[in-house]
């Protein structure tokens, strides 16, 4: 018993002196309750985190394919000799069939001097030129028949030329007898040589050629003159070396008419030759 009541009164000492300190703690504050202040803790700092960088990734897109290319036209050819005319549209083919209403349309011999000696022109066919300016007769012969390029038809060609020199000239033919109404074609073979120094050509082919300037025209009024506005013309073209056809159709207004050749080289070459082969003038169906 008495050792119970020591451990009581030790256990009352105890408290007192624990107790103790508090209660001066709260008498020098005032009296007030000290709340026990809380010993701050660092805050963890939040790593931060890389947010993942999102690549972005390109968008397939449709390969652009090539655009098929519009269709196109072929590109119309106007049949050679076969322009709009005063007569009326041509709407011949180039050459057509039929009865030749020319004399010796394939220019043989013989070849008859038309007043100067260096003008010889095939039987049926009388030359035309101009002379004046710059221009000078040419001289005209049949073509020499050991260049196989130059005889189209028959044994010869007609062959009109001027060495260092330009020309304006031709060849015609009026034929008679015509029905005035009625749609005639006048279509002949030619072509022309244009040589800047012969021994570059010797062997029959063009250097340097001039522009040869030739077609091919019918005369409704039957004229002479190669120059007249009343002659109907093909389109100019400068065909070298090598045979091809002209051809133009007309109404005749009358009962004859004239067809012409024609050339004008652009500039003097010591070569400067025109062709003209197996011609034809026929009524058309």
């Amino acid at each position: 018993m008495n050792e119970a009541k020591l451990n009581r009164g030790l256990n009352v000492r105890s408290l007192t002196i624990y107790l103790l300190p508090l209660l001066l703690a709260v008498w020098a504050c005032g009296g007030e309750a000290v709340t026990p202040t809380a010993i701050p803790t660092e805050t963890p700092v939040a790593t931060p985190t890389l947010a993942a960088q999102l690549i972005p990734t390109e968008i397939p897109t449709d390969t652009p394919q090539p655009l098929a290319a519009p269709p196109t036209r072929s590109q119309e050819v106007t049949p050679t000799g076969r322009p709009e005319s005063p007569t009326g549209p041509v709407a011949l083919a180039c050459p057509i069939s039929g009865d030749n209403l020319l004399i010796n349309p394939s220019f043989e011999p013989p070849f008859n001097q038309i007043g100067q000696k260096e003008i010889n022109v095939a039987n049926g066919w009388q030359p035309w030129f101009v002379q004046a300016g710059e221009n000078f007769p040419p001289e005209y012969k049949p073509a020499d028949p050991r260049f196989t390029n130059r005889v189209l038809d028959g044994s010869s060609a007609q062959v009109y030329f001027k060495s260092f020199g330009r020309f304006i000239a031709g060849v015609r033919q009026t034929v008679i007898g015509l029905e005035p109404g009625a749609r005639y074609q006048f279509s002949v073979y030619g072509h022309g040589w244009s040589c800047e120094e012969f021994n570059m050509c010797s062997d029959g082919s063009s250097y340097n050629p001039a522009n040869m300037n030739m077609r091919v025209g019918i005369d409704p009024q039957a004229g002479s003159d190669g120059r007249a506005s009343s002659i109907v013309y093909s389109e100019f073209r400068s065909v070298l070396d090598t045979y091809e056809i002209f051809c133009i159709d007309v109404v005749a207004t009358g009962d004859k008419l004239t067809v012409f050749t024609y050339a004008a080289p652009d500039g003097p070459r010591q070569n400067q030759d025109i062709y003209w082969d197996k011609a034809a003038l026929i009524r058309a169906p």
